[in-house]
């Protein structure tokens, strides 16, 4: 069993090497499998964190009318925050509406004399509400619309956001089946690429395999030399991808992290490098191997 398995490995190495040009082509093409599979993982993040980004800057306001008491608005603030869908409200009295207002608008004059001379505060106090996904100010927005708090909210700004998030969850739907399907087709394309570079060079070794066949050489013994052979073309293909990644990611990493300041791509990568080249040798090296068995036997079933 141990001078199988030797002679396996020798075979399969020496496949690797001696054709040194078609197994850096292979190689190569694993490399960009492997580096398109990380890539469409960490862009996947990247802009789940950036829709997450934009959506914690919205939010929905309610503004009430100039007589609506305090004890009404913690009424309604109370029964909101019973809703498993809203993450987070924040009441806004009339004082902290006119603080901030001054503060935004320091730095014009004729704004801040017009509010002196007015000697009185004009805004209303509003309950700021974020809710946990896009979709749910809608629901937010009818239950307020039709509630018994009606006759004392004055205005519902979720219709001016409403563009926004919409193209927020448009996007994240686009993006999700976008990303299935580009590694739908990267699979059926890699596959096809790995499995003529393995009939090129089975085809390359036809005399080889003939005697070996006629000296009565079982097919698993013939099979997984060149099996070892293309997950040599997968391991080479990952030491070249992570090789090519430290290379280009210091450019790329600033670019995308100006972007938004709650995701970095360099800090993923490095938190999760073990786990992006599990998943990149399991898809490049199982690949591999399963076109490497339907392209020997469909060889071997000439012979």
């Amino acid at each position: 069993m141990l001078v199988f398995i030797k002679r396996i490995i020798k075979n399969g190495w020496r496949n690797f090497i001696r054709n040194p040009l078609l197994s850096l082509a292979a190689s190569l093409i694993n490399s960009l499998m492997v580096i398109t599979i990380v890539g469409l993982i960490v862009f996947y993040n990247f802009s789940s964190n950036l829709i997450k980004y934009v959506q914690q800057k919205l939010d929905l306001s309610v503004y009430f009318k100039e007589n609506t008491t305090e004890s009404q608005i913690k009424s309604l603030q109370s029964e909101l925050s019973t809703f498993d869908f809203v993450e987070k409200i924040e009441y806004i009295t009339k004082d902290e509406a006119l603080n901030i207002f001054k503060q935004k608008n320091k730095n014009n004059p004729l704004i801040i004399d017009a509010l002196e001379e007015l000697g009185q505060n004009p805004l209303t106090a509003s309950l700021a509400i974020t809710t946990k996904q896009p979709e749910d100010y809608q629901k937010l927005t009818e239950f307020l619309e039709n509630s018994k708090y009606r006759n004392i909210i004055e205005e519902i700004t979720f219709s001016k956001n409403k563009e926004i998030i919409d193209r927020i969850v448009q996007l994240t739907n686009q993006s999700k089946n976008i990303m299935l399907f580009v590694i739908f087709a990267f699979s059926v394309i890699a596959a096809i690429v790995v499995f003529n570079t393995i009939r090129i060079i089975t085809f390359s070794q036809k005399r080889e395999i003939e005697i070996m066949t006629l000296i009565g050489s079982s097919k698993s013994f013939i099979k997984l030399p060149y099996i070892l052979t293309s997950t040599l073309y997968g391991i080479f293909g990952i030491i070249l991808s992570l090789i090519t990644l430290s290379i280009i990611l210091p450019f790329i990493a600033p670019f995308f992290d100006k972007i938004i300041s709650n995701f970095s791509i360099k800090e993923y990568i490095l938190n999760n490098i073990l786990f992006l080249t599990l998943i990149g040798f399991l898809f490049s090296v199982g690949i591999n191997n399963i076109a490497t068995w339907i392209a020997l036997n469909k060889y071997l079933k000439l012979k």
